[in-house]
């Protein structure tokens, strides 16, 4: 029984690293097509080396060089800028009414704030921790002032922008969606 065991276990360590073999290679491909669609067709560049960023990662969970350098390309390419700080996946994104700001939430539990009218919005963010579980909410009060988070963990959070301080913490059954309110009624 022990034998049969380890000869499991063996298998299944060969699989697994088979299958990430696979996604390497995957990954690594994604990219290569990227490049050589950059020219004739730019967005879908874009979105063959998101797909490689997505399907290949290293074994420390870093994505694979050449997809990330697809990516940077195509952004390139495009006039996009990539944004750097989140840890994890992004779960939701929200522009400020005014567009001076973008917010992004991740499967972390963080959300940054990017000031997008700055000389260069990708060299820094500001960090909203707060979260215990995903974000799935972010808004952004219509002023744009004040921005909302809430996620699985049943919080919701309200944060001042001009000076980021978290304003309000509250805690309830299921605070899975964030609404402003105008004179009593939803919008």
């Amino acid at each position: 029984m022990l034998v049969l065991s380890v000869i499991g276990a063996v298998w299944w360590n060969r699989q697994q690293l088979a299958e990430r073999q696979r996604q390497i290679a995957f990954a690594r491909q994604l990219a290569a097509r990227s490049d050589a669609s950059l020219k004739s067709w730019p967005l879908r560049s874009v979105l063959l080396a998101l797909e490689a960023v997505k399907q290949g990662h290293d074994p420390q969970g870093r994505p694979i060089v050449a997809a990330e350098q697809a990516l940077r390309h195509a952004l390139g390419a495009t006039g996009g800028i990539l944004l750097r700080g989140h840890d994890d996946a992004l779960t939701v994104v929200a522009f400020s009414p005014d567009g001076r700001w973008l917010a992004s939430g991740s499967h972390a539990g963080t959300a940054r704030l990017w000031e997008l009218t700055g000389q260069d919005p990708g060299a820094r963010s500001i960090t909203l921790k707060g979260q215990d579980s995903a974000l799935n909410t972010l808004i952004f009060s219509p002023d744009g002032g004040w921005v909302a988070t809430a996620g699985g963990d049943g919080r919701a959070r309200l944060w001042k922008v001009t000076d980021v301080e978290e304003i309000r913490d509250t805690k309830r059954e299921s605070a899975e969606k964030c609404v402003w309110v105008h004179g009593g009624a939803a919008p």
